[in-house]
């Protein structure tokens, strides 16, 4: 997400953007409902576990909807790669819905049944179901690919929204993983608890739409051109959220005492405010010593870049 934190919530706009690395599901027929994943020691059987293991765990979650809806009669072997690290807090649980989805589906019906938004609407009701709270901005970008601005509509999900190019935003948009990560149930409770209270939510939502609306002069013109009017809203933005629980106070506080912060460059933090991912903003000439600073603290920065490629469906033997 590169900005529409909490305000999307309320019905603000929501600015995000596919990366380019990967999850894969892949799915066969089997005897069993048999589940695996290179994140996971062991592989499952479905049938054997309880209802509570089911539903505390989104790949189990999603792959006991599949079988509810597509394998009355018959299982599946369900196996999943990624190439991303889930602490980064880039929707590594909502891509594990989808692709589920995307794979069981296929499997059980033929490919041309498979819709990635439709099927992106059903993972974001198991988004509810578990953290009580989800707007399935990340589903929705997922589905789709590319930069995606988002206008919700949460009554007839997900509304409206435009997609463009990624081209070029990897010269300025630059993605930092390795930080502790914050479970976005529990930390997202206490930040839209904390939104509530004096009118914090009305003036976040106002700090974000300016925040888009920055983003998207950078967007049209260049980062040359339009720097200085983003950084101001940036900071705008950093400086009212760093209230918020769970904000990574001592990292902010070291960012912004680099030469050039909110001058040449800038920063933001992502996900549900804890120490997911850092974006750095700027070009890389301008970002040397904050990647030093970053690299000391055990960040590294993410090597792929963006892609306008969504969620798509492969027969096997072209994996």
């Amino acid at each position: 997400m590169l900005a529409g934190e909490y305000a999307v919530l309320e019905g603000g706009r929501c600015l995000a953007v596919t990366v380019n690395q990967w999850l894969t599901a892949s799915a066969s027929s089997a005897d069993t409902f048999s589940i695996h994943s290179d994140l996971w020691s062991q592989t499952y059987d479905l049938s054997t576990l309880s209802p509570q293991t089911i539903a505390a765990e989104p790949l189990l979650q999603a792959a006991q909807a599949a079988r509810q809806l597509w394998f009355p009669h018959s299982g599946f072997a369900l196996n999943i790669r990624s190439e991303l690290d889930v602490a980064y807090g880039l929707g590594s649980s909502s891509a594990v819905r989808l692709a589920s989805f995307l794979a069981l589906q296929g499997l059980a019906e033929s490919p041309e049944t498979v819709d990635a938004l439709r099927l992106g609407a059903m993972a974001r009701e198991l988004q509810l179901e578990q953290q009580s709270f989800a707007s399935g901005y990340d589903l929705l970008v997922q589905s789709q690919g590319g930069l995606i601005l988002w206008n919700p509509d949460y009554r007839q999900w997900p509304g409206s929204f435009q997609k463009q190019s990624c081209q070029g935003l990897d010269s300025w948009v630059h993605i930092y993983g390795g930080g502790r990560g914050a479970p976005t149930g529990n930390l997202g409770r206490l930040v839209r608890s904390w939104l509530a209270q004096d009118q914090r939510a009305g003036t976040l939502y106002t700090l974000s739409e300016a925040l888009i609306d920055a983003y998207s002069e950078v967007l049209r013109n260049s980062w040359a051109q339009a720097h200085s009017g983003f950084m101001h809203a940036l900071l705008a933005h950093r400086r009212f959220l760093s209230q918020a629980p769970g904000f990574p106070e001592t990292l902010a506080r070291q960012l912004s005492a680099l030469p050039g912060c909110d001058q040449s460059w800038t920063f933001k933090t992502t996900g549900a405010g804890g120490e997911d991912a850092i974006l750095l903003f700027g070009p890389a000439e301008s970002l040397r010593e904050a990647d030093s600073l970053l690299r000391t603290l055990g960040w590294h920065q993410l090597t792929a870049g963006f892609t306008d490629q969504g969620a798509h469906w492969y027969p096997k033997e072209i994996l």
